[in-house]
């Protein structure tokens, strides 16, 4: 499967910490939100039936992402009940991040 390298996941972080640093004072938030294996067409063009099988039994919930998942997250964050929440990387892949090692 195909991942993101740590540094540049950690440069999108980082560069969130800034804006909510920056932005805070004018009520504005800054948040990133890390999907893991979200089944879409992309991820099912770029990966064997078998590797898919693997990233969805890596969840304790034994299945791939919903767009859906992601998508309900971002409108919670794009909403007024997160307004206290602000530089948070918030991962919606079902706990796989927890177990993964290094």
């Amino acid at each position: 499967m195909r991942h993101r390298p740590r540094g540049q996941r950690g440069c999108v972080e980082w560069f969130t910490a800034v804006a909510a640093h920056e932005l805070g004072a004018r009520g504005i938030t800054a948040d990133t939100v890390s999907p893991g294996f979200t089944d879409t067409g992309l991820l099912r063009a770029v990966n064997s039936e078998d590797t898919l099988r693997k990233a969805a039994q890596s969840s304790p919930f034994g299945r791939l992402d919903d767009p859906a998942d992601v998508a309900d997250v971002i409108a919670f964050l794009t909403g007024p009940d997160s307004r206290w929440v602000s530089d948070r990387n918030i991962h919606v892949n079902g706990g796989v991040t927890r177990l993964a090692g290094p």
